[in-house]
């Protein structure tokens, strides 16, 4: 797989953490719409 430079570089930040090997990690990119007024719902995880 080949991955951007600024993803390689998430990628060797996340691995230096000592995670559990049971933990679940989600990495989220935020892209900013430029106008002010713009709502975006954004699914969310929920506690079942």
């Amino acid at each position: 797989m080949v991955y951007s430079e600024l993803a390689t570089q998430v990628l060797q930040v996340v691995g230096q953490f000592q995670l559990e090997p049971t933990v679940k990690l989600i990495l989220v990119h935020v892209v900013s719409s430029g106008t002010s007024d713009f709502d975006a719902v954004v699914d969310r995880p929920h506690a079942q």
